[in-house]
């Protein structure tokens, strides 16, 4: 762990420090900076699988500094990642820190979920919010992030790794401006982000409803289908009251309210529209250097294995012969492509 880059803080013991800027001064101060503020997350998230080896126009652009101030708040982040969104988001605020920004992330510490474990090197600023069983509640849980981003004051903040919780979150910081961002369709899916549903034969079928048009049928389906999402989907649904209006009221307000939403593709971006200021279709990006050395035809006998990086107990896909699982290697004669 980086002891330079990392600070813990006690979440319920921090003094909110002066007022909090205003709305209209901090977009105009975005509004006359060189490049607008979705063009920079744009960028840096096309070139973020480039981790460690950032491309030149980055390095060059690193050395420009501003003073534009970035929380990134999560509450389901972990480093090495546990999964997809984690990624998303540590290589997001590598590179506004690349280009010059300051940049800070909060993130959640509760041992009992296995949250907020850090165990390598964070490349940029963190602080660390721990919690315990007695405290790990909604209440605490805004409070803890209030006190802890207004230490930093920061001029926008972007709400990451949460899933049913992103409303509560938005909630926490909600005297600055701040950007909702997708890493899949959590928000949108209660049941496990992805609107995969399990068929009667044991194959998955994609859903076509989203939880910010149909709130009742979204419902009724997390109470049928619970059983196939995994425990933190679970445990995170029961901390933020999923099941009472009020945890959907909160979730409207949250996009109703954020400058923009942050989706990674634009069948994302379309569902979220109708109930969002302004939504930016922000790629993850790949590293085509990372893919070089595949050969050119994948052979037709040998087995060959695909790795999906998910949560281990988590329902994604399962064939009729049980042979498809999220986070197990698959063999099997032929290819086999799980697609999103």
């Amino acid at each position: 762990m980086n002891v330079d880059a990392l600070e813990t803080v006690d979440p319920l013991n921090r003094s909110i420090d002066g007022d909090p800027r205003s709305l209209a001064s901090t977009i105009e101060r975005v509004r006359h900076g060189a490049t607008g503020q979705a063009d920079i997350l744009n960028r840096r998230l096309l070139d973020a699988d480039g981790f460690f080896n950032p491309s030149s126009d980055v390095r060059a652009e690193s050395t420009r500094k501003c003073s534009f101030r970035v929380a990134v708040v999560s509450l389901l982040f972990n480093w090495p990642s546990t999964g997809g969104g984690i990624v998303h988001t540590a290589e997001l605020i590598r590179f506004l820190a690349e280009a010059g920004y300051d940049v800070c992330h909060f993130f959640a510490v509760f041992e009992d979920w296995g949250v907020g474990k850090v165990t390598s090197h964070l490349p940029y600023p963190a602080v660390a919010i721990e919690f315990h069983e007695a405290g790990w509640n909604r209440k605490n849980i805004q409070q803890a992030f209030r006190n802890a981003v207004d230490g930093f004051s920061p001029d926008c903040v972007i709400v990451t790794d949460s899933w049913n919780s992103k409303g509560l979150l938005a909630k926490a910081v909600s005297n600055y401006p701040y950007y909702i961002r997708l890493a899949a369709m959590e928000c949108l899916c209660p049941l496990n982000n992805v609107r995969l549903l399990p068929a009667a034969d044991g194959r998955a079928i994609q859903c076509r409803k989203s939880q910010l048009a149909t709130r009742n049928d979204c419902v009724a389906c997390v109470e049928r289908n619970a059983h196939t999402s995994g425990s933190l989907h679970a445990a995170e649904r029961q901390l933020v009251g999923f099941s009472e209006p009020r945890h959907f009221d909160e979730l409207i307000e949250a996009f109703a309210n954020a400058e923009a939403v942050l989706a990674v593709n634009p069948l994302i971006a379309a569902l979220c529209e109708p109930y969002s200021k302004d939504v930016h279709v922000i790629a993850s990006g790949f590293d085509p250097v990372r893919f070089s050395d595949l050969p050119a035809e994948l052979p037709n006998s040998a087995p060959f294995r695909i790795l999906f990086a998910g949560l281990i107990d988590e329902y994604l896909w399962q064939g009729s012969a049980g042979s498809y699982s999220s986070g197990r290697v698959v063999s099997g004669s032929r290819p086999v492509f799980l697609r999103l």
